[in-house]
């Protein structure tokens, strides 16, 4: 059975969902004379030069560094990344469960693209002298078996699983895979590096096991956004704060 169908999800478990958590708190502030020390008022604010006139006083300034933190709230919102498709979450009280294609390995891109560049020859010459028993061994049946190993190739999936204790991996199939597991208080961070030599994105995660940090690939994607996305919400969920790292793209 595969992780995510172990869930049920009951109606009334809505209510106990993490995500539905009350509204954070908006951060304001007062913006106050350098001069007398006076409230000004906000007809005297300049948003856009962000320039203010006290009313008490009438001296001009600047008020750039008040809301300082405002403005990083805001890039902070432009950067949040959206589910990219081919993703699905799961959240049941306290854990997360992911699930995403596993991408093609090199031999499965070689045997994909060598049928690909004898298929159309092979039709030409098919449609030109007739069908031809031995043709259709030596080239028909090993196209077909590579087409249908393909579409069941589709339905290979990465199921990730974050509970109370642990950051769990598997592949189903798993292809003599081992499924791997984590402790979440080992993880110090997770950032994306690009694999040039296969244009995949690897997930990566600095891991402290008692002998200094180690960076681990946890899973490969095949495309940024996707690895963007995972990385932020396995974040998130581990209220680890996003930093970077010398080693990330």
């Amino acid at each position: 059975m595969e992780p995510l169908e172990e869930y049920k999800k009951p109606i009334e478990s809505f209510l106990e969902l993490d995500y539905l958590s009350p509204k954070k708190e908006i951060p304001f502030t007062k913006i106050c004379c350098p001069s007398c020390d006076t409230h000004v008022h906000s007809d005297n604010l300049n948003i856009n030069d962000k320039i203010a006139k006290c009313g008490t006083c009438h001296i001009v300034f600047p008020f750039q560094q008040d809301i300082s933190s405002f403005t990083q709230v805001s890039q902070k919102i432009k950067q949040e990344i959206l589910r990219p498709e081919g993703i699905e979450l799961f959240y049941y009280k306290n854990e997360l469960d992911i699930s995403f294609d596993q991408p093609l390995v090199w031999f499965e891109w070689i045997i994909g693209s060598f049928f690909a560049l004898i298929f159309f020859p092979v039709l030409a010459i098919t449609i030109e002298e007739g069908f031809n028993i031995y043709a259709f061994l030596f080239f028909g049946i090993p196209m077909l078996l590579t087409a249908l190993y393909f579409i069941w190739r589709s339905k290979h999936k990465i199921f990730l699983n974050i509970d109370r204790q642990h950051l769990n991996i598997q592949w189903r199939p798993n292809k003599l895979k081992k499924d791997k597991s984590y402790p979440i208080q080992d993880i110090h961070q997770l950032y994306v590096k690009k694999r040039k030599d296969v244009g995949y994105w690897d997930i990566k995660m600095i891991v402290d096991q008692g002998q200094g940090h180690k960076h681990i690939r946890l899973c490969s994607v095949n495309s940024v956004s996707k690895a963007k996305f995972l990385e932020q919400e396995i974040e998130r969920h581990l209220g680890i704060q996003d930093i970077v790292v010398p080693e990330e793209d």
